[in-house]
């Protein structure tokens, strides 16, 4: 008759506890084969769900994980998703292009100032797109996605009028009596001539300055202008903050490891 399970494991108790108290040495093997068993459970078992639930969603879908989009990854060539690598890099040569449109427009002022402040990431403008394309990428084209990048950046221009003191030299005339004797009578006479001299004067000028802006919003920011839903706003959210900071390049490497493969039956 097969003993029962609870006697079985009373004995298992009693066996270990008495291994323990006899031989600590035993105790120190067994805790560390506990140990080893936990941090097996933990890879087996555990960290493939960490990984699946903070791995970017598009990897996934590429995967196969998620196959309401295989058919979409089947289609989607490498340079649709390679688009976004670029798009921040054109964007700030755009951007740089507009400011200098800018400084010609406003030549005639008499001072410039510009502020630059251009800090875009592929992650930031990939993470909302894909959430408003519904992931999918078929048809996207990089014009359509610096259209859309563009919500990333504020330029603006505007003048304002400031005044400035002006140090200048001029000629000064003025007029001076001096002494002088007379050939004839040589009596001492005063006469009045006229003299030069270069002062220094200054004076107050009204001018123009143009000033002319560049600025690169917040995630936030364009994320919480897209009328997103709850859930929409979640999953944008958790793939930039997965994804920001990271090199795209490598996960085109991954990209093109798995599309390598035949999509899941």
């Amino acid at each position: 008759m097969a003993l029962p399970l609870g006697a079985i494991a009373s004995s298992i108790v009693k066996k270990l506890t008495f291994d323990v108290l006899t031989d600590p040495e035993k105790g120190v093997k067994y805790i560390s084969y506990a140990f080893l068993g936990l941090c097996l459970f933990i890879l087996i078992f555990v960290m493939p769900v960490v990984l699946l639930v903070n791995i970017p969603f598009i990897i996934l879908h590429t995967i196969g994980i998620n196959p309401q989009y295989d058919e979409y990854i089947n289609k989607l060539p490498r340079e649709k998703l390679a688009i976004y690598s670029v798009v921040p890099e054109k964007l700030n040569k755009l951007a740089m292009e507009w400011v200098r449109e800018q400084e010609s427009s406003y030549s005639y002022c008499d001072d410039i100032v510009v502020s630059f402040n251009f800090s875009l990431d592929w992650s930031e403008i990939l993470s909302i797109d894909a959430v408003k394309r519904k992931q999918y990428f078929n048809d996207v084209t990089e014009s359509e996605v610096l259209d859309f990048a563009e919500m990333f950046v504020s330029k603006s221009v505007s003048t304002e009028k400031y005044t400035e003191v002006m140090i200048y030299e001029e000629e000064e005339y003025y007029e001076e009596d001096e002494e002088y004797t007379d050939p004839v009578t040589k009596e001492t006479k005063t006469t009045t001539v006229t003299k030069s001299r270069i002062v220094t004067k200054t004076k107050t000028v009204e001018k123009l300055r143009a000033l002319i802006s560049v600025n690169t919003l917040s995630f936030g920011d364009v994320i919480g202008n897209m009328n997103f839903s709850s859930q929409d706003y979640d999953i944008a959210t958790k793939f930039y903050n997965s994804t920001k900071g990271l090199n795209l390049e490598d996960i085109l490497k991954i990209y093109d490891e798995v599309t390598a493969k035949p999509l899941p039956q």
